[in-house]
């Protein structure tokens, strides 16, 4: 038996973290990686879900240690991260799972993690991901390398691992509730595929022959994507994205393409994205850790934890911020003509703040003879737009009296006027 990588690893010259379940399928990888004497660790979670899960733990220690092996083990509670998060128990131990990977991974420089999922695993996959809704991305199944994790069995089917594991006379660990129904996973792989093996003779490799010519599709869409994102994808600061909305209605098939676009920024309804291109200016829609805002002629991709609460920052008077943003507050004895902004010191109360704006903010705006206006009518007024209003910044006093909306109008009552002995100057 043989172990598939990608012609892109250096096997020799790497250092890998094998996920160790104490299963045939795991027992075997490790068994490989011995034989070919490769630089690799063992790393085993005990999810305290079944009785046996010490026993578990215990076995792959001594056979690590047996081997000389470097072990590592966690264990977890895996029901209260469900119980937290809603998460099925299947999900809540493999986000517990892949975190502690990677963790070990940046601790002890390890290259990649590596589990031992076969071809048998990309049929049920398949299946899992078909009830779920899943396009040819999802349909296309594991890859033998994501990122930083390998899947060298991949290709293999359960039956040769079975087979090579008897005639090496390898230990391993029978999880009882793979024979159980209570997971979906394990109804396709005991009720599921069984029948359609009876239906149709080789029905797995069919499927796995099917999945890998949507393998082939996706690649196909991935390069497509990519074209059009390094076309379109105008970057912005705060890792912010501008997409002008006539290039996106001009896509087709639309939909399909909508839904590859933004599928890895958790947008799973493309026709909402749709939608929201014809929506009224400033809507928006949210994933988990991004927006989609319409702007004019464009849609704004923004990750979502740039929605901040109010923010506070003290100036500082003769020495240059570079907090919340690049700016020099200086006080002079003489007017200044090239500045972006000038005060009568004086008339200040200090200390001085910067900060976003709030609800019910207003202000004297300068030229408008004295009459006050709400900070959010002047922004609307000004067409500004939403992304930029989330972004607009506010000089106060230390009465929270509105000085500034920097960068653009000031408040007529602390403006510089014929008898100003000492002035702040403002520069961004």
């Amino acid at each position: 038996m043989k172990l598939n990588f990608p012609c892109e690893i250096s096997v020799e010259k790497s250092k890998f973290l094998l996920a160790i379940s104490g299963g045939v399928d795991s027992m075997v990888l490790l068994d490989l990686f011995s034989q070919k004497k490769l630089n690799f660790a063992v790393a085993h979670m005990n999810f305290g879900l079944r009785e046996a899960a010490d026993e578990d733990e215990n076995f792959i220690k001594k056979i690590a240690q047996n081997k000389a092996i470097s072990f590592f083990s966690k264990k977890v509670d895996t029901l209260n991260l469900k119980k937290e998060n809603s998460l099925s128990t299947q999900m809540a131990a493999r986000e517990l799972r892949y975190a502690w990977f990677d963790e070990l991974c940046k601790k002890y420089d390890f290259d990649y993690t590596v589990t031992a999922h076969h071809a048998n695993d990309q049929v049920e996959t398949f299946f899992l991901n078909l009830l779920r809704g899943s396009g040819a991305k999802g349909l296309s199944g594991m890859q033998t390398r994501q990122g930083k994790i390998l899947r060298p069995l991949l290709s293999i089917k359960k039956e040769d691992i079975l087979a090579y594991a008897k005639n090496h006379q390898i230990a391993w660990r029978e999880d009882a509730t793979n024979q159980t129904n209570d997971y979906l996973r394990n109804a396709i792989r005991n009720q599921l595929i069984p029948i359609l093996n009876e239906i149709k003779s080789n029905a797995e490799e069919r499927v796995l022959q099917s999945m890998n010519l949507l393998e082939i599709e996706n690649q196909w869409i991935n390069e497509r994507v990519s074209t059009f994102k390094g076309k379109f994808f105008k970057p912005l600061e705060n890792q912010t994205f501008s997409i002008p909305i006539a290039e996106l209605k001009n896509l087709k098939p639309i939909e399909n393409t909508l839904h590859y676009l933004f599928y890895d920024f958790g947008f799973g309804s493309a026709k909402e994205i749709e939608k929201l291109l014809s929506a009224e200016n400033s809507s928006e829609i949210q994933s988990d850790k991004f927006r989609l805002i319409k702007n004019r002629k464009e849609i704004l991709l923004k990750p979502l934890e740039e929605i901040t609460t109010e923010n506070i920052y003290k100036v500082q008077i003769n020495k240059k911020m570079e907090v919340p943003l690049p700016i020099f507050f200086q006080t002079s004895d003489a007017e200044k003509i090239k500045t972006s902004a000038s005060f009568d010191y004086k008339s200040l109360k200090f200390p001085l703040y910067l900060r976003s704006k709030k609800m019910g903010d207003r202000f004297f705006p300068a030229g408008m003879g004295g009459k006050s206006k709400k900070v959010s009518k002047y922004l609307k007024d000004e067409k500004f737009s939403k992304l930029e209003k989330e972004n607009t910044l506010i000089l106060v006093d230390a009465n929270d009296e509105i000085l500034w909306i920097v960068g653009h109008r000031q408040d007529e009552r602390f403006l510089p006027h014929k008898n100003t002995k000492v002035w702040l100057h403002v520069d961004l």
